[in-house]
């Protein structure tokens, strides 16, 4: 099947990547499996082509491989999946844009090395300020979650980098709609990010204009979103 991905025909990849996908799924043993086959790099060199259909199905694939163990996720770093990642956030349809997210999430809840990976790469994380901003529904709850691993599994250095990059507002942005999944992500974020510095995201929050909608959630129905709004709140 991997051999399928010199085809010429668009159609003939997409069905290529979907079986890959498939086999796949399921347990790291099948990831090892599939990209025992050396199909990643030509995967993640196709992220960026030009046909829509082609892209969505080699992101997909990539994604389902960046849900196995550390080794598998840093083969797929080392064979450039972040860079390609940075190249088309920003301008890719919706639904891949929700997929991308979906992945850098799940290298987000990584190692430390990992985030590094991340944060080394020019424009990921703007892009991810980007989706938050702009992108729709369900692209911005898979960014938050990308975010929220980032900080919540950072040090020091990857909190500041989040700060300074505008991460605080994007976090804000659309008023902090969602879900209580979603509320209890954005709070614990910046919870986090005042620990790191008090003065600059108390700052941001206002710019945001969302201190407002935090102290509503002090009223929230949830438990856990009440008391997170009642301690970010509290520091602003």
């Amino acid at each position: 099947l991997s051999g399928g991905l010199g085809a010429k025909f668009d159609q003939s990849l997409v069905i290529v990547c979907k079986c890959l996908t498939l086999l796949a799924e399921g347990d790291e043993d099948r990831i090892s499996v599939v990209m025992s086959t050396d199909c990643t790099k030509p995967l993640i060199n196709m992220i960026q082509a030009e046909s829509e259909e082609v892209a969505s199905a080699c992101v997909r694939c990539v994604a389902t491989f960046l849900t196995g163990d550390e080794e598998q996720t840093d083969d797929v770093i080392a064979n450039g999946v972040l860079s390609a990642f940075a190249k088309v956030l920003t301008s890719a349809k919706p639904d891949i844009q929700r997929v991308i997210c979906w992945a850098i999430s799940n290298i987000t809840a990584g190692t430390e090395k990992a985030l590094d990976d991340v944060m080394a790469v020019s424009g990921l994380l703007q892009g991810l300020f980007s989706v938050l901003k702009n992108g729709d529904v369900k692209a911005r709850t898979e960014a938050v979650y990308a975010v929220f691993n980032f900080i919540e599994g950072g040090t020091s250095r990857h909190l500041q980098r989040v700060i300074r990059a505008g991460g605080t507002g994007a976090l804000c942005a659309n008023q902090l709609q969602g879900d209580t999944y979603l509320f209890d992500a954005i709070l614990k974020s910046l919870k986090l990010l005042l620990a790191e510095d008090q003065t600059f995201v108390s700052s941001d929050i206002q710019a945001a204009k969302a201190q407002s909608t935090i102290d509503s959630l002090r009223n929230n129905s949830d438990e856990e979103v009440r008391s997170l709004a009642e301690e970010v709140s509290s520091q602003l």
